[in-house]
């Protein structure tokens, strides 16, 4: 049952950062946007809610 949930949820994840490309690619969504959700699907953070080391 473990593997099954996982599986869903990689599933999940590669549809939201589809649906953000896409999103990105039709001018609905900034870069950063896109970005903050490809970000967070893959990494599990939000990038932009955490300060950034300049």
């Amino acid at each position: 049952m473990d593997d099954a949930k996982t599986l869903q949820q990689a599933q999940e994840n590669m549809k939201a950062i589809n649906q953000a490309v896409e999103s990105y690619q039709r001018g609905d969504m900034s870069a950063d946007e896109a970005g903050a959700v490809i970000y967070d699907r893959l990494f599990g953070e939000h990038r932009l809610s955490r300060p950034q080391q300049q």
